[in-house]
Order: structure tokens, then sequence, then C-alpha cells
């Protein structure tokens, strides 16, 4: 397995992280060529750590076919600011400089999805216990995960009103801990989420994902290309 690029996510990458904050590892691997082309290849490598640090790492072709479809996960990894890279093989590059390419109102869709997805969990008390469990037990709802969908929706407002994929939350880290600690009222924050999401609902495009798809899938076979003529 090779990395191909590795960021810090999460918290950090988000500009919200506090002292007792993990780390959070994601990024694209390329297989080991001959599961690749044999059996076995792998879509996903992920680990978490005693110490609570996670890592999780997707194939180059799985990549590829997700962030042609928008994968909000897949997009912050790769607009990740470039303080937070920690590996980046020339192989990737392309991606990297062809990432706007990537940018359409066709963006709002999955990122609606998973701030929808998120707002499915408000109720879900936490299995772990400790603080989370607690402030869940003081409120009645899981603050994390309406922390969560309000930050999504700010990145869909920040890409609407200039065009910039930017998960960067440092403008908002004061409100958005609020809501996590629960100084925030519930009730305000959601109504703020409905606000935002009517907002993005009306930008979103019913273009279809084909231009992307030729892109992504150019990129895969190129990097993919040039790896096994390295090691053929």
């Amino acid at each position: 397995m090779d990395v191909l690029y590795k960021v810090i996510g999460g918290s950090h990458s988000y500009g919200l992280s506090v002292p007792e904050s993990d780390l959070d590892y994601r990024g694209v691997f390329f297989p080991d060529w001959k599961k690749l082309l044999g059996f076995g290849a792998l879509d996903k490598v992920a680990e978490s750590k005693a110490n609570g640090d996670d890592s999780s790492l997707l194939a180059l072709q799985q990549f590829g076919r997700l962030i042609s479809k928008n994968n909000y996960v897949c997009m912050e990894i790769l607009f990740t600011k470039p303080e937070y890279v920690i590996e980046l093989s020339p192989y990737f590059k392309p991606f990297i400089d062809q990432r706007d390419q990537f940018l359409s109102k066709n963006t709002l869709v999955p990122l609606c999805g998973f701030a929808q997805s998120n707002l499915s969990h408000l109720y879900v008390r936490p299995s772990t216990p400790g603080n989370r469990q607690d402030l869940f037990d003081k409120t009645g709802y899981n603050s994390k995960y309406l922390t969560h969908t309000l930050r999504v929706l700010m990145v869909g407002e920040k890409l609407i009103d200039t065009g910039i994929f930017d998960s960067d939350m440092t403008e908002h880290r004061d409100y958005l801990l609020g809501i996590r600690y629960g100084t925030v009222p519930k009730e305000e924050a959601l109504q703020k989420a409905i606000e935002l999401k009517d907002k993005l609902t009306i930008e979103i495009s019913s273009q279809d994902y084909a231009r992307q798809t030729d892109l992504a899938q150019d990129l895969v076979v190129e990097i993919s290309k040039a790896i096994l003529r390295e090691k053929l």
C-alpha cells in the first residue's frame, strides 16, 4: 500500500479543536499492485488507536468513484488546506491541481444529505460514558450532531456566496462551540439550520455528474498507469 495523500481532518482542520480533541487522519492510498490486478484489493483502510486518534484512508479507485459524485467527506479531503496536509505524492497532485473542476451546484446535494444525516442522530444518546452523555442527559439532545449539521450547512453557504469550498470554521468557532456545549439554545440552532438548508435547497442544480465522472475516471486511470509503470 502506497499513501498518495494524507491530511489532518476533523476538528483541527475545522478550526474547532479543543485541548481534549483527538487527531483524525484522512487520505488516499494506492493498493498493493498484485491485489489490485488480482484478488483482494481493499477499498478502505481504517485504524483506531488507544489514544483516540483515528486514521481512515480510501483506495484511489474508491476515492475517484466517490469524488465524482461530490461525496462530502471526499470533498473535505480534497480541499484540505496546505497546513493540514501531511503527505502529498506527486502522483496525486493532478487531483489537487484540478480539484476546482469538481465544484458545482451538484456539490450541494450530498452536502445537504450529510447535514440531514447528522440531524437524524439528534436524539441518539451517546453510548460512551462521559461529558457528552452527561450533556445529553441534561439537555435531551446530542449537541455534537447539531454542531455538525450547522457546520456543514455553513460550508454550503460559503460555497454559494463565494464559489469556494472551505470547511474552516474559525470565524464561527464561538457560535459552533456554543452549540456543542449547550450554551446556544437548541431552538435557535435548529432555526438557523432550517434557514441555511432552505437557502441551499433553492440553489441545488439538476445537472448530472457526467463531466465529473469522466474527469475522476481519467485521473484515476492516469495515476494508476504511472504508478504501475514504475512497479511492473
